[in-house]
């Protein structure tokens, strides 16, 4: 696997983590991490729109894209393109689940971080770690 450049330098971030305020609440140091290395990058973070309360006022997160499960699949589709069309450099999938695999198919970012995928799932990541 090969690194990420050291003098790469984002201007914007993606961190998707969906699921259980607590999850999102371990994925906050994560947040807090990239910011301290990459200081201008703006931080976006896709979770659920039930996690929106311990992201309120969080100075490091410039702006939250709330999942909607009410939404029609292809209501869905396009709020996943939407979020993905925003440019982003760096994604963080921390739980590859299906929904955040539509979005980090569609943004083309350059580099797409999680931990070891399977098999099947490998192609859609640049880089990964130890899981």
């Amino acid at each position: 696997m090969r690194m990420i450049p050291e003098d790469f330098s984002p201007k914007r971030i993606l961190v998707c983590q969906q699921r259980q305020i607590g999850d999102v609440v371990l994925t906050l140091p994560i947040i807090s991490l990239l910011k301290k290395r990459f200081p201008e990058a703006e931080i976006h973070l896709l979770t659920e729109k039930k996690c929106l309360p311990v992201t309120e006022n969080n100075p490091e997160i410039t702006k939250v894209w709330p999942i909607d499960k009410k939404l029609s699949f292809w209501q869905t589709l396009r709020f996943y393109r939407e979020v993905a069309r925003q440019d982003f450099d760096l994604v963080v999938d921390m739980q590859q689940l299906p929904r955040i695999r539509w979005v980090v198919l569609f943004s083309m970012a350059k580099y797409r971080l999680t931990y070891t995928p399977k098999w099947y799932n490998r192609w859609l990541y640049t880089h990964w770690g130890p899981g």
